[in-house]
């Protein structure tokens, strides 16, 4: 989409859109990644793009080769594979990665590390995270039958004692949750 601004003598006052350029084919998305996201992308199998609670299937056509300056971010352009999302859609583009990550705000800090509270019988237990960066999503390796405490756990401490509670999900999967 391009739109030409008027200019001084033209019959349109100044700064008025006089012409619109609107693709309806081969249209593409534009998001500006980290560098981490970006190779992330760059290696994900599965790209996709959610509008309205509806997912259109991408294709990644190019990571720029320029580092924008001042937000330290590299604009991504991808394809969508099947159907198009309406021209001018402002969504979410969201792929699956190699790795397991951790959202950012189930992070802790406790003795000047990052980590997780995991459910340990009737006792919570502080798991360091390696490399884990605060406000950024950490790489973790856990076995998929680990119970991770999410409520309360930010004034829990190592060795608290918690009393776990099933809790039905969307996915009706137990999670543990603190008193």
């Amino acid at each position: 989409m391009a739109e030409r601004l008027a200019s001084s003598g033209s019959l349109a006052t100044i700064g008025t859109p006089i012409l619109k350029l609107v693709q309806l084919d081969d249209i593409e998305v534009s998001t500006s990644l980290r560098e981490p996201e970006s190779e992330t992308l760059e290696k994900s199998k599965e790209i996709w793009f959610t509008f309205f609670k509806q997912r259109y299937p991408l294709t990644l056509r190019r990571i720029l080769p320029v580092i924008e300056s001042r937000t330290r971010t590299r604009e991504t352009r991808l394809l969508f594979s099947r159907q198009n999302a309406p021209v001018g859609a402002a969504g979410r583009v969201q792929w699956q990665g190699e790795s397991l990550q951790l959202p950012a705000g189930y992070l802790v800090r406790r003795n000047e590390q990052l980590g997780v509270f995991l459910v340990d019988g009737d006792k919570a237990r502080f798991h360091p995270v390696a490399g884990a960066v605060e406000g950024q999503p950490a790489v973790i390796a856990l076995p998929a039958e680990t119970l991770l405490i999410v409520e309360g756990r930010q004034r829990l401490g190592d060795g608290d004692e918690i009393s776990v509670q099933a809790q039905r999900n969307t996915k009706d999967t137990p999670s543990g949750t603190t008193e």
